[in-house]
């Protein structure tokens, strides 16, 4: 991610400091991103992001989310079987008077 970014703000003729002061980082933290260093915050990149103007690419990272979904409908239960009582059993049932027990 760290190259595609960079690429990304070549192509803007942005230098690392101007990328930095835009997103209101130091210089070093992005070329520690730029690098591959995985300790730079998710804000920080999300930040990098909208200056680049590649904001929206984000909501697609979970848009065609589908092995997400396979995992989340794996979790869901299976829908309950319909109830195997004959109509002929139904109708007995409504016709039979209870009696209270006391």
């Amino acid at each position: 991610m760290g190259k595609r970014l960079r690429a990304a703000r070549l192509r803007r003729a942005m230098t690392q400091g101007q990328l930095a002061e835009r997103v209101g980082v130091s210089t070093p933290t992005i070329g520690k991103l730029e690098g591959g260093d995985p300790s730079t915050s998710l804000a920080t990149v999300l930040r990098v992001l909208t200056v680049l103007g590649l904001n929206e690419d984000v909501d697609l990272l979970a848009a065609e989310d589908s092995l997400g979904r396979s995992l989340q409908d794996s979790q869901l239960k299976p829908p309950r079987p319909k109830s195997t009582q004959t109509q002929a059993q139904a109708e007995k049932q409504t016709l039979t008077p209870r009696v209270a027990k006391r």
